[in-house]
């Protein structure tokens, strides 16, 4: 034997064992400790509980939230409420600064025959395949406004 004592390295692996398993259990309480509160547990699937709810501790924001676009924005869609321009003056009005993009000539082309005028669609047609004369999209919308 070489003189050691087999004692005092049992009780080292013991204290080794005990320093872990002490490290273990603060990790874990530290963890337990710092999450957050669960408070009441969800049934389902998330809902919109609506603005109500939150306004009374975010009124600042519920201040300057009413009557906004936003707000609006989340209104039915009616004559009253729509105040967009849809029947294509705007996309006329960009197509005269930009004659030569593929897109609004699509729109157009589009919106023109939806709306059953026609002849305009043709054109719209027409300067698609011209712009763009590699694009069979724009051959086939074409050979549509052109009709049967």
């Amino acid at each position: 034997m070489s003189g050691r004592n087999p004692v005092p390295a049992t009780r080292r692996g013991r204290y080794i064992l005990a320093l872990l398993v002490v490290a273990a259990l603060g990790g874990a309480i530290a963890l337990v400790s710092h999450r957050r509160p669960q408070g009441h547990a969800p049934s389902g699937a998330p809902t919109f509980v609506g603005g109500k709810t939150c306004a009374p501790c975010h009124t600042e924001e519920t201040h300057l939230w009413a009557g906004s676009h936003h707000d609006h924005a989340m209104g039915v869609a009616s004559e009253q409420s729509v105040v967009g321009d849809f029947n294509g003056e705007v996309l006329r009005a960009t197509h005269e600064r930009h004659p030569g993009d593929r897109d609004l000539l699509v729109a157009l082309a589009t919106i023109s025959r939806d709306s059953g005028i026609q002849q305009a669609a043709q054109q719209y047609a027409a300067a698609l395949v011209a712009v763009a004369p590699w694009d069979s999209e724009a051959r086939r919308l074409q050979q549509e406004m052109s009709g049967p």
